[in-house]
């Protein structure tokens, strides 16, 4: 028998704990880069219709954003300036964050 079968028979658990963190690493590593290129084209499309003109009876969206921050993990603040808020404001839209 070899030396690299022999060390991976007495080392079994590290190499398997080792790939499964390679793994789960790379899982969420392509879960983020397709949710950074599904952010760049929704920011291209909000941009294309910042661009275009309105109506000036045409009142802007208001949007309003309530966060609470007791509820679930508090990501929501996070989440929401990172994904939804550069749409939102390149949309042209009217955003008002409340805090409970």
């Amino acid at each position: 028998m070899s030396r690299a079968t022999s060390h991976l028979r007495r080392n079994w658990g590290k190499y398997l704990f080792l790939s499964s963190v390679i793994s789960i690493g790379g899982y969420f590593g392509n879960r983020r880069y397709k949710d950074d290129q599904i952010m760049r084209r929704l920011s291209r499309e909000a941009f294309a219709f910042q661009d275009k003109r309105h109506r000036v009876a045409e009142p802007l969206e208001k949007v309003f954003v309530l966060f609470n921050p007791s509820a679930g993990r508090g990501k929501a603040r996070k989440l929401f300036h990172r994904f939804a808020a550069p749409i939102l404001y390149l949309a042209g839209s009217d955003v008002t964050i409340i805090e409970l």
